[in-house]
């Protein structure tokens, strides 16, 4: 892995651990051309599998989470997923989640620029969700 390889680590060590907070900064990450996040930014063969592979890792249940169940709706959003298809053609080989598949629908409703527009994504992913929550495997 190459793109979610950090939170893939972060469910691995704090599974079954009480973390804590501390007030104080322990991490400084630098920003450059070198590292392998912009090597790695809304390529689909990159972030599909990754995230599909991570979202299986952790059960596709955790889609009843919203902050999980929007993180997949800016995916999609964002690499511009108008159809299923190009899901398996980005990489991923996999089922996918009945949930995912209702956003790339309704996210054909409105023209991508529509969707970059804060408010309306939110409120677009917000409903989707609201309708799909029930639907979605605990």
């Amino acid at each position: 892995m190459k793109w979610v390889v950090d939170i893939e680590f972060y469910f691995r060590y704090l599974k079954g651990e009480n973390p804590f907070y501390i007030n104080k900064v322990l991490v400084n990450v630098g920003l450059g051309k070198e590292q392998v996040t912009q090597d790695c930014f809304r390529l689909r063969p990159v972030e599909i599998p990754e995230n599909f592979y991570l979202l299986n890792k952790v059960g596709v249940g955790n889609l009843r989470n919203i902050r999980v169940y929007d993180a997949f709706w800016r995916l999609m959003r964002n690499l511009e997923i108008r159809d299923k298809e190009e899901i398996p053609a980005s990489g991923y080989p996999g089922e996918i989640p009945a949930a995912v598949l209702s956003m790339i629908r309704w996210q054909r409703v409105l023209p991508l620029r529509l969707w970059k527009i804060g408010i309306l994504s939110k409120t677009g992913m917000f409903l989707n969700y609201i309708f799909h929550y029930h639907k979605i495997p605990a």
